[in-house]
């Protein structure tokens, strides 16, 4: 090879180089600890008392200090999620409460994987709040109103620096698999189809349902979404998305809680919300004509919602603990949860 044509040859190689480096490329996901929810901060809201945090918690055990009792799942969806996500939940000995996410997506497979872990696992997800997010004190069922103001203004003070900052966090595609596996679920979910692989734009429209019916649709069946949510993935092109909320709680999780708690919290939550009680239990509707006993029924109304609601968390917090006992009481590794999780993906695969 003449030497010109060579040097030519390797300076297209090198521009080429310097070209793809350049491209932006997707943020692997990471299942990293949200630090203001470590349990040695959590217990400056009982004045440092480890015995006050374990009578909240309804455990006769105390979690280790440095224990997380959230994490935040944000970037690409994409192949090793689930080990690290597993490896994430035995480091932390099951105390592991919620997943916080901001994801736009990715592949579907371990998407999948991820989510069974979670809804295994008895985990709460949420969509990341925008704007500065300090794990709540609300989180472990307690409010102004139930702590002392200077023992929630210690907390925040001691975990302001931790805080994390998002403009426009959001959980579209993939990401809505693992939103739609928590015990409790909060936030939007932007659907859309799904492209069945090898196909152009142009074949994906016939092939939507099909694709649906051998992965999605299956899935978010499994996850108790609803059938609104699968219409709506059927229904919006893979260009965009469509915002959808998805039922606080699977039936089946909603069926158990209501056996065991004597009340259906999500119903109870809707008529709150129609009634207009805020945080601190005041009465806002305006446009309801008041008579003399609608306050006390109302009353009575947020009374219960709020005794249920502690009752679900309860629930939650002992089933979430027995989930890893049953795994993991007598010691696991990422390859035994990975074992464990192959014949619910097979059924998925069929």
């Amino acid at each position: 090879m003449p030497r010109s044509i060579f040097r030519s040859f390797v300076t297209l190689i090198l521009v080429w180089l310097s070209l793809a480096a350049a491209l932006p490329t997707a943020k692997a996901m990471t299942f990293t600890c949200i630090e203001s929810s470590r349990y040695a901060p959590l217990s400056l809201l009982f004045g440092g008392d480890t015995g006050k945090l374990k009578e909240a918690l309804g455990q006769a055990q105390l979690p280790p200090a440095n224990a997380c009792r959230a994490i935040f799942a944000s970037g690409t969806t994409e192949r090793g999620d689930p080990e690290r996500l597993a490896a994430v939940l035995i480091a932390n000995r099951g105390w592991i409460d919620t997943v916080y996410l901001n994801s736009g997506g990715g592949e579907v497979g371990p998407a999948n994987e991820s989510g069974f872990l979670i809804r295994d696992f008895w985990l709460n997800t949420v969509v990341m709040p925008a704007g500065k997010f300090i794990y709540p004190a609300s989180s472990l069922g307690l409010s102004r109103g139930g702590v002392d103001d200077g023992a929630i203004q210690t907390y925040e003070r001691a975990v302001g620096g931790y805080a994390i900052a998002l403009k426009s966090p959001w959980c579209a595609s993939a990401c809505t698999f693992l939103l739609a596996a928590g015990a409790s679920r909060t936030g939007v979910a932007d659907v859309h189809r799904c492209r069945a692989p090898g196909k152009t734009i142009q074949e994906e429209g016939a092939n939507a349902d099909r694709c649906l019916d051998s992965s999605m649709r299956r899935y978010y069946e499994t996850m108790g979404t609803g059938q609104a949510i699968i219409d709506a993935a059927l229904s919006t092109a893979k260009a965009t998305t469509t915002p959808m909320t998805m039922p606080r709680f699977a039936p089946t999780v909603e069926d158990a809680l209501l056996q065991r708690c004597g009340s259906d919290l999500a119903q109870l939550d809707d008529l709150t919300t129609l009634i207009g009680y805020d945080d601190k239990g005041a009465w806002t509707m305006q446009s309801l004509d008041i008579n003399d006993h609608l306050p006390a029924l109302l009353k009575r109304i947020e009374e219960r919602r709020r005794t249920t609601d502690a009752c679900v968390r309860r629930i939650h917090e002992r089933d979430r603990l027995s989930a890893f006992a049953r795994y993991c009481g007598y010691g696991c590794s990422v390859r035994s949860l990975m074992d464990a999780l192959s014949l619910q993906l097979a059924e998925l695969r069929k």
